[in-house]
């Protein structure tokens, strides 16, 4: 049986390009604005690696076009549909373009935490993405040390190493340190 993989992040933050990078494709809807793309969670099968894996793509957190309730409701309506024990991974995108961490990002976990328990975080794995966006490498180096920075002194995981990598359109070998991360992953 496949295992899951949930994409989590705020709108635009490029949960559906990080989604169709890890199957191969194109199953996911994108958008290169910061307009929600994606209504409703949706979930594709496919090939990550040499694992079977279930995809699931959600509107954004905290999104500009829906209300948190929304968005739970459709998460929860999602879960209901895969079968039990089956969420491998979750993966929370967050865009080099932001330039610093704010309520957003605290709000999101809070309600990630909320869905799936502390532990969570010991299947979690934070990707930064739209470097390319930025067309300035030190800026990017700088924005992903800062967000690990960040995450390192999160109340929410308290303490425990945190997983990150930094995925660059177009390149999905950047990909490489999650699809591995998800192979030593129970299943």
């Amino acid at each position: 049986q496949p295992g899951v993989v949930l994409l989590a992040g705020k709108t635009g933050s490029g949960k559906s390009t990080v989604g169709n990078h890890i199957l191969g494709g194109n199953s996911f809807r994108e958008s290169s604005s910061l307009n929600s793309e994606t209504k409703e969670v949706s979930f594709f099968e496919g090939r990550w690696g040499s694992e079977n894996v279930i995809v699931g793509d959600s509107p954004g957190l905290l999104d500009s076009d829906r209300q948190d309730r929304e968005f739970l409701s459709n998460l929860v309506n999602l879960l209901a549909k895969i079968p039990k024990n089956t969420l491998q991974m979750v993966i929370i995108c967050i865009p080099l373009t932001d330039t610093r961490a704010n309520f957003t990002y605290l709000a999101m976990m809070d309600q990630l935490e909320l869905i799936f328990g502390k532990s969570l975080w010991k299947n979690c794995i934070f990707i930064t993405t739209m470097e390319n966006q930025l067309k300035d490498n030190n800026l990017a180096k700088e924005r992903f040390r800062e967000w690990n920075e960040w995450l390192q002194n999160n109340p929410h995981l308290n303490g425990q190493p945190i997983k990150i990598c930094n995925f660059v359109y177009g390149k999905p070998e950047s990909l490489c340190s999650a699809r591995e991360y998800f192979s030593t992953l129970p299943k």
